[in-house]
């Protein structure tokens, strides 16, 4: 078991499977959605847009 502080964010590249709408944020946190050309940890370019979910505790 993981143990995150308030305000800790991760991120989880969409596996392009299913409506990225109907994503269900584990409890306590706070999910969104965004199309991204960088990587968001290292920054480097991917060579196209990806879509990303960033999860931000929220307890």
């Amino acid at each position: 078991m993981y143990h995150y502080e308030n305000g800790s964010v991760r991120w989880r590249k969409f596996s392009g499977k299913g409506d990225i709408r109907a994503y269900r944020q584990p409890k306590g946190w706070c999910a969104s959605a965004d199309l991204i050309e960088h990587h968001p940890i290292t920054g480097k370019f991917l060579g196209r847009s990806h879509r990303w979910i960033k999860e931000e505790v929220m307890q």
